[in-house]
């Protein structure tokens, strides 16, 4: 996907073809951390210390970038430890699934929650409907009833008198 560009840092651009400036709410940035690693380009820019913490592995390289930046030697105690015990790691990757499924879990009840209102909402609808559907059929067939039962009288009244009908 990356491959052949030579750069690291890939910034995503967004461009009108009517060539209007708008803000993005989001800006995405991707960093290939195996071509980092290639270039031979000695930067000591703070995103080049970053970037190195990630991908050095060599005790020499290691040992320079913490002589460069004190500040990652909590970081690089720490994983350490990590290495010697990774009980620890684990239990905190652990929890952070557990986390991210309790999350999950909420957000999908959110969700079908919003479906059954929504679902309940287009019953009731529906329901209304049928029942004005319902009330005009009896109205129209209590019509019907009255009707026949005037047609009935008359024939009855045109009977009585013997004219045929």
């Amino acid at each position: 996907m990356f491959r052949g560009s030579g750069k690291y840092i890939h910034k995503r651009q967004v461009s009108y073809s009517s060539e209007i400036e708008l803000p993005e709410i989001t800006n995405i940035t991707y960093i290939t951390l195996d071509t980092f690693e290639k270039t031979t380009e000695n930067e000591k820019d703070d995103l080049s210390a970053w970037l190195s913490l990630l991908v050095k592995r060599d005790a020499d390289s290691v040992t320079r970038l913490v002589e460069e930046h004190p500040e990652f030697i909590e970081i690089y105690r720490e994983i350490a430890e990590f290495r010697k015990d990774p009980k620890e790691l684990i239990g905190m990757f652990s929890e952070a699934l557990y986390e991210m499924d309790k999350a999950t879990e909420r957000y999908m009840i959110e969700e079908l929650q919003d479906d059954l209102k929504k679902a309940n909402a287009l019953y009731d609808e529906e329901k209304a409907r049928a029942d004005e559907e319902k009330a005009r059929a009896d109205e129209e067939k209590a019509r019907a009833e009255k009707a026949e039962a005037e047609i009935d009288q008359l024939k009855a009244i045109l009977g009585k008198n013997g004219i045929a009908y």
